[in-house]
């Protein structure tokens, strides 16, 4: 939250990999609201994310100078989601967040090894899009997850795929071009614990949740 900027390149990669899974999760709420929420424009979710990381980061460091932040962390989740629910969902919706209970505060285990760093590629902003909507999309078609994903090019869609299956993240458990009919694309182990890894960890809320 404080030092990635000057913690060097893998640092800075690290962070800005994290940030865009976050802007995809959010940039969804585009498709959950009303017309509004459809007319956004896809830069709002990294204002929200931004504005969202602009309050951590202050709190962060006044911590670190040994003042004490109020209220806590967790105390601040349901302001915080009503803050980024309220351009796609309103302010009900933004309402209801504010009543939600808080979760129990939970220890995160860190993994033995990074799954990241075996990878022979740069995860980009569009591959980790397109490896969120496959996790989130299991066994979804090309089109599905270019919809997902918001990649309109087909070809495009077809070339990150293709990347992210070479890689061994995910896999083609459809027929294919081989019989004409649909690939169905599903994550491998080792793309689930990648997408994990990069934020997509399975119990957090996304904007596809907050209605429910």
């Amino acid at each position: 939250m404080v030092d990635a900027l000057s913690a060097g390149p893998r640092a800075i990669e690290r962070r800005d990999s994290v940030i865009a899974v976050l802007i995809a999760a959010v940039d969804e709420g585009r498709a959950h609201g009303g017309k509004a929420a459809r007319d956004l424009p896809s830069l709002a979710a990294e204002g929200v994310v931004g504005a969202v990381f602009s309050v951590i980061y202050a709190r962060v460091l006044r911590l670190r100078a040994g003042v004490r932040a109020e209220p806590s962390f967790l105390g601040l989740l349901n302001e915080l989601m009503g803050m980024i629910v309220t351009p796609y969902l309103g302010a009900a919706a933004a309402r209801r967040e504010l009543t939600r209970p808080l979760p129990s505060a939970r220890v995160h285990r860190r993994h033995s090894s990074d799954p990241l760093r075996d990878l022979d590629m740069r995860l980009t902003y569009r591959t980790i899009r397109v490896l969120a909507a496959v996790a989130a999309n299991p066994g979804a078609s090309n089109r599905r997850i270019s919809e997902a994903a918001d990649v309109s090019d087909q070809g495009q869609i077809s070339k990150l795929l293709a990347r992210l299956q070479h890689l061994g993240l995910i896999d083609n458990t459809g027929d294919g071009a081989v019989k004409g009919e649909p690939n169905s694309w599903t994550l491998t182990a080792t793309g689930a614990e990648v997408e994990h890894a990069i934020g997509g960890a399975s119990g957090d809320r996304g904007v596809g949740d907050w209605e429910s």
